[in-house]
This record gives structure tokens, C-alpha cells and sequence, in this order.
């Protein structure tokens, strides 16, 4: 009996070692392999796989057009058709400076109502440009004394007058000024311009000069001077 007791003992002791052997074999197989597993960086993940990198294309990538099919960028208008750009009045090499343009100015009103009473002093011819190719004046104007006081004559409610003078050159009217000052003995120079002069051919040019005083219906003439002068064109 006592054997019997003995050996089981033996028996329960040797299995004892032999479990406790393995338990401490298997400790060592899990503290290698905690020993030796990759670190968790990621959820759930074992092993990462190394991106790749898409090989380069040495052709054209799959978004760009083909550059032998694309469309010439150039949608500008060709420039043939554009307009010149000179607009420059052609030049006369001739020499000769053109006429300047001259306008016939405004016809006093008609038929005038004489007043005369010797208004008109004396006129004097002024800067005048000697002919080139003889006697005479390529170019002229006009000073005249007069006596300009128009004071009340004219009916009310405007009883003064409006004094200006008007330049008649063989009949023709070729000068007017504005409203002049009231001048008991007034100087007043009138302009004649070339391009009024010009029509006429050369040879003695006949003046006469008006002082009138405007009117709604007829101007009034309060004075008169005639004269000639010796025109001869540059």
C-alpha cells in the first residue's frame, strides 16, 4: 500500500516537473517573440508596404494634348488690313505759302439811313508788305480817326448807339469789326486779311470805309471815307 501511495507520488511529481518544465519553455518561446515583433505604428497592420513610385513617362503625360494636335494660338488679325496711319495733308514743295482761308463777314443791315455829319477823319494805310516784283503793297491794313460818340441817338428804351466800321474794297465788303468804344477822337485799326485781298487782280484797289451804328431793321451811316491804294500780289 505504502508503495502504491509512493508511486503515485513520484508519478504526480514527475508530471509536476514535466508540466512546469513546458510552462517555463513556452514563457521563453513568448518572450522571443515579444522580443522580435515590429512595434505597432498602425491599427490592425502586421507588415507596411513600401509606396512605389509611378515609373516616369518619357512621353507626353496622360492630361496634356499632343502638341502636333493642338490649335495655333495666334487668333490675331493679320495686319494688312489695317488702316494707314498718315493722315498728313500731302506738302507743296512749290514754295509758295497757301491763301488763308477768309470768310466775307456779315452785310450791315439795308438800306442804311444816312447820317452822315463827318465822322471820319483821315485813314491811314499800316502794315503794309512792299511788292516783291514792283510798286505797290502785297499786304495792308487800315487806321482811322473817327469821332465813335453815339449818345443818344437812338430812340428808348436803347437810346445810345452801337458804333462799328465796315471795309468795302472795290465794291466788295472785305472787312467788319465789332462794336467799338465811344471816342470823341478815337484811333481804331481794322485788319484786312490776305485771303480777302487775293481776290482781287493787281492794279489800283479803290477803299471805302463806314461808321455805322446798328440797328434792328436799318443801320445808320454817320460816316464815310474813300481812298485807293496800289495792290500788287507777292
Amino acid at each position: 500500500m505504502t508503495d502504491k501511495i509512493l508511486t503515485r507520488r513520484q508519478i504526480l511529481g514527475t508530471t509536476s516537473v514535466a508540466f512546469l518544465g513546458g510552462f517555463a519553455g513556452c514563457s521563453e518561446v513568448l518572450k522571443d517573440i515579444n522580443a522580435t515583433a515590429p512595434e505597432s505604428g498602425s491599427s490592425g497592420d502586421t507588415k507596411s508596404q513600401p509606396t512605389r513610385e509611378p515609373p516616369a513617362l518619357s512621353g507626353p503625360t496622360a492630361t496634356s494634348e499632343s502638341t502636333a494636335d493642338s490649335e495655333p494660338t495666334d487668333d490675331s488679325e493679320p495686319t494688312d488690313d489695317s488702316e494707314p496711319t498718315d493722315d498728313s495733308e500731302p506738302t507743296d514743295d512749290s514754295g509758295s505759302t497757301p491763301a488763308e482761308s477768309w470768310t466775307q463777314p456779315e452785310t450791315p443791315h439795308q438800306p442804311t439811313e444816312d447820317k452822315l455829319d463827318g465822322r471820319i477823319d483821315g485813314v491811314d494805310i499800316i502794315n503794309t508788305q512792299q511788292a516783291s516784283g514792283g510798286s505797290g503793297y502785297a499786304d495792308f491794313d487800315l487806321r482811322v480817326g473817327a469821332n465813335t460818340w453815339l449818345e443818344d441817338v437812338d430812340p428808348e428804351p436803347e437810346p445810345d448807339g452801337n458804333p462799328y466800321f465796315a471795309v468795302e474794297i472795290n465794291g466788295t465788303l472785305v472787312a467788319r469789326t465789332d462794336v467799338v468804344p465811344f471816342r470823341e477822337q478815337g484811333s481804331f485799326e481794322i485788319p484786312v486779311e490776305q485771303g480777302a485781298l487775293e481776290q482781287f487782280d493787281p492794279g489800283t484797289l479803290e477803299i471805302r470805309i463806314l461808321l455805322l451804328d446798328i440797328d434792328k431793321q436799318t443801320d445808320d451811316l454817320y460816316g464815310e471815307w474813300t481812298g485807293t491804294v496800289e495792290y500788287q500780289p507777292a
